[in-house]
C-alpha cells in the first residue's frame, strides 16, 4: 500500500519548519531545486547560490504546476506574493532542507543501507574507486556517486558528462 506524502508529513521531518501558507494536507508528487523541471504536484525547494537565487524562480516554479514551495525565512520578500492555493513552507536554511525532504520522499534509503563519504583534498575519487573495488571483491553490492561519474552495479562504463555532484 503506497502512502501519499502530504506538507503536512514533511513539515515533522524539518526541524524549525512553519507552514506559513497552505493545506497541509497537500500531496507532494515529486522535489526539484530547478524550477525549469518542476512538474505538477511537485515541490520546488528555493535555494540561494553565488551568482543566482532561487527565490527568484518562485512565480516560475508555480506556473509549471508546484503544489509546494520550500523557502528560506530570510527572503520573505520574495514569497510573500505567492498564491494561497500554492503551501509555502519556511525554514531557516533551503539547502539543509532540501537533502532531509529527499530522505523523506525516498523514504530514508540511507537508513537501510552503509553510506560512506570521502572527504579531502586530493585523492577522492581514486579512493573511492579502490574502495569499490575491494567491496565488490567482497561480494558487496556497491554504488558511487561523485564528481567524476556515476556507478551503479551492472552498469560499469556508463559515465554522465558532468562534473559536479548533484544536489
Amino acid at each position: 500500500m503506497e502512502m501519499t506524502l502530504t506538507v503536512g508529513s514533511l513539515l515533522a521531518e524539518l526541524p524549525k519548519a512553519r507552514l506559513v501558507q497552505g493545506d497541509p494536507s497537500a500531496s507532494v508528487l515529486a522535489i526539484e531545486h530547478d524550477s525549469r523541471q518542476v512538474e505538477l504536484g511537485g515541490l520546488f525547494v528555493a535555494i540561494p547560490g553565488f551568482s543566482t537565487d532561487g527565490h527568484a524562480y518562485l512565480g516560475g516554479a508555480i506556473t509549471r504546476g508546484a503544489s509546494a514551495v520550500l523557502v528560506q525565512d530570510d527572503h520573505e520578500g520574495a514569497w510573500r506574493t505567492i498564491p494561497r492555493s500554492v503551501a509555502v513552507i519556511a525554514v531557516p536554511d533551503t539547502r539543509i532542507a532540501l537533502s532531509r525532504a529527499a530522505a523523506w520522499f525516498y523514504g530514508h534509503p540511507s537508513r537501510e543501507m552503509t553510506v560512506i563519504g570521502i572527504t579531502g583534498t586530493d585523492g577522492k575519487t581514486t579512493t573511492s574507486h579502490i574502495l569499490t573495488a575491494v567491496l565488490e571483491a567482497g561480494r558487496g553490492v556497491v554504488g558511487r556517486l561523485g564528481t567524476v561519474d556515476v556507478y551503479l552495479p551492472g552498469e560499469q562504463g556508463k559515465v554522465s558528462n558532468r562534473m559536479s555532484t548533484p544536489e
